[in-house]
C-alpha cells in the first residue's frame, strides 16, 4: 500500500530541523515497524485547496492507496480584509476530494497560530495574516464535510490551543517539537482506525 501525502508547508516538514516534519516521521515509524507501506509526501509550501485539487488529479494514485490531505491554512489566511479561499469555495474543493478518494481519504484539521509571533523572515506580508478565529471556522468546515462523507478526521486544533508558543517557531509554523506532537496523533489515530 502506498500512502500519498498532500498540503502545505506544514505538511512539507518546514522549521523542522531534527526530523524534516511530521510525515517524514511516520516514513520512518512504518519502516522501523516493519510495515511495508511507501509514503510519498506531495506538500507544497504555500498550497491551498484550490492548487491542491489540481496537484491531486496529476498524480498516479492507486485504487487501494490512503490519501491523506492537510490543507486549509493557507486558505484561511487574511489577504485585503477576505479569506484567501472563499469558505464556499473551499468546502466545495473538500467535497470534490471526497468524491474523488471517498473513504480513502483522511483529512487532517488545522492547528492554531500564536499571534504574538510574526509569520517568518520569509513571508511577503508584512505581520500575520492568520487568526484562529477564521482558521477555526476552516477547521469546523474540515470535520463537517468528514461527517457527511464518512471520511476520517484528525483533529489538531485542541494540541496548541494551550501552548502554542512552545509548539511554534513563528505564528503558523511548527518547529520540531510542533511535528512531533502532530506525528504522534497522526500516527495514533491511523493506527487506532487501522489504516496502518
Amino acid at each position: 500500500m502506498n500512502i500519498h501525502v498532500f498540503g502545505d508547508s506544514i505538511s512539507y516538514g518546514m522549521f523542522d530541523f531534527q526530523k524534516w516534519g511530521w510525515v517524514r516521521r511516520l516514513k520512518t515509524y512504518l519502516i522501523r515497524k516493519g510495515k511495508s507501506i511507501r509514503i510519498q509526501n506531495h506538500a507544497t509550501i504555500g498550497m491551498d485547496s484550490t492548487s491542491l485539487l489540481l496537484q491531486v488529479t496529476k498524480e498516479k494514485i492507486e485504487k487501494d492507496d490512503l490519501v491523506i490531505v492537510s490543507i486549509g491554512t493557507n486558505d484561511s489566511q487574511i489577504l485585503n480584509g477576505a479569506s484567501r479561499t472563499s469558505s464556499k469555495d473551499f468546502r466545495g474543493n473538500l467535497i470534490s476530494l471526497a468524491k474523488i478518494f471517498g473513504s480513502r481519504l483522511v483529512l487532517i484539521g488545522l492547528i492554531r497560530n500564536n499571534p504574538k509571533k510574526e509569520i517568518g523572515w520569509w513571508s511577503p506580508f508584512k505581520k500575520p495574516s492568520y487568526n484562529n478565529c477564521s482558521m477555526s471556522a476552516y477547521d469546523f468546515c474540515i470535520r463537517n464535510v468528514s461527517e457527511e462523507h464518512s471520511i476520517t478526521y484528525i483533529p489538531l486544533a485542541d494540541l496548541f490551543s494551550n501552548c502554542p508558543g512552545e509548539l511554534l517557531c513563528d505564528c503558523i509554523h511548527p518547529n520540531s517539537t510542533g511535528h512531533r506532537v502532530i506525528f504522534e496523533r497522526i500516527k495514533d489515530e491511523l493506527e487506532k482506525k487501522q489504516l496502518i
